[in-house]
Protein backbone atom coordinates (compact mmCIF):
# COMPACT_ATOMS: atom_id res chain seq x y z
CA UNK A 1 0.00 0.00 0.00
CA UNK A 2 1.30 3.47 -1.04
CA UNK A 3 1.38 6.34 1.76
CA UNK A 4 -1.62 8.73 -0.38
CA UNK A 5 -3.81 5.30 -0.38
CA UNK A 6 -3.13 4.94 3.28
CA UNK A 7 -4.22 8.55 4.25
CA UNK A 8 -7.19 8.26 2.51
CA UNK A 9 -8.42 4.96 4.42
CA UNK A 10 -11.04 5.81 7.30
CA UNK A 11 -9.35 4.15 10.13
CA UNK A 12 -5.80 6.26 9.32
CA UNK A 13 -5.06 7.97 12.12
CA UNK A 14 -1.46 9.78 13.00
CA UNK A 15 -0.58 12.41 15.83
CA UNK A 16 2.34 13.63 17.44
CA UNK A 17 1.35 15.81 19.70
CA UNK A 18 3.22 14.83 22.62
CA UNK A 19 6.26 14.47 20.72
CA UNK A 20 5.89 17.98 19.67
CA UNK A 21 6.67 19.07 23.71
CA UNK A 22 10.45 17.55 23.03
CA UNK A 23 11.11 18.93 19.47
CA UNK A 24 12.98 21.76 20.90
CA UNK A 25 15.37 19.61 23.28
CA UNK A 26 15.55 16.68 20.41
CA UNK A 27 17.02 19.49 18.14
CA UNK A 28 19.13 20.30 20.97
CA UNK A 29 20.41 16.69 21.98
CA UNK A 30 19.60 17.13 25.52
CA UNK A 31 16.39 16.00 27.15
CA UNK A 32 15.23 17.69 30.12
CA UNK A 33 14.01 15.40 32.98
CA UNK A 34 14.76 11.96 32.09
CA UNK A 35 17.41 11.11 34.57
CA UNK A 36 18.33 7.76 34.91
CA UNK A 37 15.91 6.84 37.15
CA UNK A 38 12.94 8.14 36.12
CA UNK A 39 10.58 6.94 32.92
CA UNK A 40 10.68 7.86 29.43
CA UNK A 41 7.97 8.67 27.13
CA UNK A 42 6.13 6.21 25.48
CA UNK A 43 3.66 6.91 22.31
CA UNK A 44 5.02 10.46 22.15
CA UNK A 45 3.80 9.79 18.13
CA UNK A 46 1.49 7.39 16.84
CA UNK A 47 0.16 6.40 13.62
CA UNK A 48 -2.28 3.59 13.78
CA UNK A 49 -3.76 1.87 10.52
CA UNK A 50 -6.76 -0.55 11.18
CA UNK A 51 -4.93 -3.83 13.34
CA UNK A 52 -1.49 -2.43 13.08
CA UNK A 53 0.14 0.41 14.63
CA UNK A 54 3.71 2.34 15.39
CA UNK A 55 4.56 4.55 17.68
CA UNK A 56 7.83 6.39 19.35
CA UNK A 57 9.26 5.79 22.66
CA UNK A 58 11.92 7.95 23.67
CA UNK A 59 14.81 7.59 26.22
CA UNK A 60 18.14 9.13 27.64
CA UNK A 61 20.91 7.18 27.02
CA UNK A 62 21.48 7.83 30.76
CA UNK A 63 18.37 5.33 31.03
CA UNK A 64 18.85 2.55 28.29
CA UNK A 65 22.59 2.82 27.46
CA UNK A 66 24.83 0.60 30.15
CA UNK A 67 27.93 2.74 29.67
CA UNK A 68 26.63 5.69 29.35
CA UNK A 69 26.66 8.37 31.92
CA UNK A 70 24.07 9.32 34.63
CA UNK A 71 23.60 13.05 32.94
CA UNK A 72 24.12 12.01 29.24
CA UNK A 73 20.47 13.11 28.19
CA UNK A 74 21.15 12.43 24.77
CA UNK A 75 17.79 11.61 23.44
CA UNK A 76 17.14 7.40 22.19
CA UNK A 77 14.05 7.12 19.70
CA UNK A 78 13.17 4.06 18.45
CA UNK A 79 9.69 2.52 16.59
CA UNK A 80 7.84 0.58 18.43
CA UNK A 81 4.90 -1.75 16.86
CA UNK A 82 1.78 -3.12 18.30
CA UNK A 83 -1.13 -5.53 16.60
CA UNK A 84 -4.66 -6.43 17.10
CA UNK A 85 -5.00 -10.01 17.53
CA UNK A 86 -8.58 -9.49 18.15
CA UNK A 87 -11.38 -7.11 16.83
CA UNK A 88 -10.76 -5.32 20.67
CA UNK A 89 -7.70 -6.53 22.17
CA UNK A 90 -3.87 -4.97 21.23
CA UNK A 91 -0.56 -6.97 20.98
CA UNK A 92 2.43 -5.21 21.99
CA UNK A 93 4.88 -6.75 19.57
CA UNK A 94 8.62 -5.40 19.84
CA UNK A 95 10.73 -2.74 18.48
CA UNK A 96 11.52 -2.30 14.75
CA UNK A 97 15.33 -2.63 13.67
CA UNK A 98 14.85 0.74 12.01
CA UNK A 99 16.88 3.92 11.16
CA UNK A 100 14.42 6.94 11.23
CA UNK A 101 14.94 9.04 8.38
CA UNK A 102 13.83 12.28 10.10
CA UNK A 103 15.61 15.49 9.96
CA UNK A 104 14.27 16.87 13.55
CA UNK A 105 15.60 20.59 12.33
CA UNK A 106 13.88 20.95 9.18
CA UNK A 107 10.58 23.03 9.51
CA UNK A 108 8.65 19.99 8.03
CA UNK A 109 10.07 17.54 10.76
CA UNK A 110 6.54 16.08 11.18
CA UNK A 111 5.49 15.56 7.31
CA UNK A 112 8.61 13.61 7.41
CA UNK A 113 8.10 12.06 10.61
CA UNK A 114 4.06 10.41 9.07
CA UNK A 115 5.77 9.09 6.16
CA UNK A 116 8.84 7.45 7.45
CA UNK A 117 6.45 5.72 10.48
CA UNK A 118 4.36 4.83 7.72
CA UNK A 119 7.65 3.40 5.33
CA UNK A 120 8.38 1.70 8.82
CA UNK A 121 5.28 0.44 9.26
CA UNK A 122 4.16 -0.95 6.33
CA UNK A 123 7.47 -3.05 5.91
CA UNK A 124 7.23 -4.28 9.67
CA UNK A 125 3.51 -5.57 8.04
CA UNK A 126 4.98 -7.15 5.26
CA UNK A 127 7.64 -8.89 6.75
CA UNK A 128 5.53 -10.21 9.81
CA UNK A 129 2.77 -11.45 7.14
CA UNK A 130 0.27 -9.34 8.70
CA UNK A 131 -2.87 -7.16 7.17
CA UNK A 132 -4.00 -3.73 7.88
CA UNK A 133 -7.78 -5.21 7.42
CA UNK A 134 -7.60 -8.35 9.54
CA UNK A 135 -6.74 -9.03 13.06
CA UNK A 136 -3.85 -11.43 12.90
CA UNK A 137 -5.51 -14.24 14.84
CA UNK A 138 -7.29 -14.26 11.55
CA UNK A 139 -4.66 -14.59 9.55
CA UNK A 140 -4.44 -18.78 9.15
CA UNK A 141 -0.95 -20.51 10.11
CA UNK A 142 1.54 -18.38 8.17
CA UNK A 143 0.88 -15.75 10.92
CA UNK A 144 1.56 -18.00 13.69
CA UNK A 145 4.93 -18.88 12.64
CA UNK A 146 7.67 -17.69 14.81
CA UNK A 147 11.12 -18.19 14.99
CA UNK A 148 12.44 -20.18 18.03
CA UNK A 149 13.10 -18.13 21.19
CA UNK A 150 15.29 -19.13 23.98
CA UNK A 151 16.73 -16.32 27.01
CA UNK A 152 19.37 -13.98 26.82
CA UNK A 153 20.91 -11.39 29.75
CA UNK A 154 21.62 -8.35 29.10
CA UNK A 155 22.95 -5.93 31.72
CA UNK A 156 21.90 -2.23 31.74
CA UNK A 157 22.62 0.77 34.65
CA UNK A 158 19.10 2.10 35.73
CA UNK A 159 16.91 3.31 38.40
CA UNK A 160 20.68 3.86 40.25
CA UNK A 161 22.54 0.25 39.81
CA UNK A 162 23.12 -2.21 37.75
CA UNK A 163 20.73 -4.08 36.53
CA UNK A 164 20.62 -7.79 35.03
CA UNK A 165 16.98 -8.19 32.62
CA UNK A 166 16.17 -11.78 31.30
CA UNK A 167 15.05 -11.13 27.79
CA UNK A 168 13.06 -13.53 25.40
CA UNK A 169 13.84 -13.02 22.02
CA UNK A 170 15.00 -15.09 18.62
CA UNK A 171 18.66 -13.72 18.79
CA UNK A 172 21.65 -15.29 20.04
CA UNK A 173 24.10 -13.50 22.60
CA UNK A 174 26.94 -13.14 20.09
CA UNK A 175 24.39 -10.95 17.75
CA UNK A 176 23.30 -8.71 20.29
CA UNK A 177 27.22 -8.38 21.58
CA UNK A 178 28.06 -7.22 18.66
CA UNK A 179 24.94 -4.66 17.42
CA UNK A 180 24.82 -2.16 20.18
CA UNK A 181 21.29 -0.26 18.69
CA UNK A 182 19.98 -4.30 18.59
CA UNK A 183 20.93 -4.16 22.12
CA UNK A 184 19.65 -0.76 23.35
CA UNK A 185 16.14 -1.78 21.82
CA UNK A 186 15.62 -5.39 23.63
CA UNK A 187 16.15 -3.34 26.43
CA UNK A 188 13.98 -1.02 25.75
CA UNK A 189 11.35 -3.10 24.88
CA UNK A 190 12.11 -5.58 27.99
CA UNK A 191 11.48 -2.74 30.38
CA UNK A 192 8.12 -1.45 28.18
CA UNK A 193 7.27 -5.99 29.37
CA UNK A 194 7.04 -4.93 32.60
CA UNK A 195 4.73 -3.10 32.87
CA UNK A 196 2.54 -5.66 31.16
CA UNK A 197 1.19 -9.18 32.80
CA UNK A 198 3.65 -12.17 31.53
CA UNK A 199 2.71 -15.48 30.57
CA UNK A 200 3.07 -17.90 33.38
CA UNK A 201 5.38 -19.95 32.39
CA UNK A 202 7.42 -17.16 32.11
CA UNK A 203 6.59 -15.67 35.41
CA UNK A 204 7.32 -19.36 36.90
CA UNK A 205 10.83 -19.47 34.84
CA UNK A 206 11.92 -15.80 36.59
CA UNK A 207 11.05 -16.84 39.71
CA UNK A 208 12.75 -20.12 39.97
CA UNK A 209 15.69 -18.71 38.41
CA UNK A 210 16.48 -15.93 41.03
CA UNK A 211 16.25 -18.50 43.30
Amino acid sequence: MKFEEAKKRRDYKFTCVELEHYIDQIRAGCLDGFCENDDGVRGAAVMEIGYVDIEINMYSAAQVINEASEDDMSPVINYFCCKKISEKEWHSDRYLDYTLQVDWKAEDWKEQLEKDMFTALDEYVRENNLSYDQPTWSRGKKSKMKNKKHFVELKTYIFGSTRTLIVETEYTADQIKNDWSLRIKLINQELVKESIPQDNEIEEWWSSSSN
